[in-house]
């Protein structure tokens, strides 16, 4: 065998490793958050609702933005922050518990049929507690989930 075979091969063997490593953390460890969104909302005369529901056993912190889009483009590239209000824009969200946002879009700042992507991201709280992060060594995988939902302006 060269020189540069073995090299490989010991690279090969380290990346199969990590990749097992990350496979198996993210099977016993991490668990995405398993949370329900709308996935299309309308907004008619300026105001609309979503319902995020939360099915899972952890309190999920929960973010929401609304953005315009590429619809052009795959996958979906967010373009820019949209003009929209919405509230509560950041809150947390205990298990088995349902949140209505409300969706304010000013009605003169889109055409009737404009097409917006209500952005939510999820993260278990437990995760980002600073709390347990310094008191445990080695590396924690966290998982966020993020949903794109369609936002139709009627």
């Amino acid at each position: 065998m060269t020189c540069s075979s073995v090299t490989e091969t010991r690279r090969a063997g380290r990346l199969l490793r990590g990749a097992a490593f990350v496979v198996l953390a993210l099977a016993l460890g991490a668990r995405p958050s398993g949370a329900q969104v709308s996935s299309a909302v309308d907004i008619r005369d300026g105001h609309g609702r979503a319902l995020v529901h939360n099915p899972t056993a952890s309190v999920l912190r929960v973010e929401i933005a609304v953005w315009e889009s590429d619809e052009t483009s795959k996958p979906i590239r967010l373009l820019k922050t949209a003009r929209a209000n919405v509230w509560p824009q950041t809150f947390e969200l205990p298990p088995s518990e349902t949140q209505v946002v409300r969706i304010a879009v000013p009605e003169d700042a889109y055409d009737a049929g404009t097409l917006l992507r209500l952005d939510t991201r999820l993260v278990p709280v437990a995760a980002v507690s600073s709390d347990t992060t310094r008191e445990r060594a080695g590396a924690r995988i966290i998982v966020a989930t993020r949903i794109l939902s369609k936002l139709l302006i009627r």
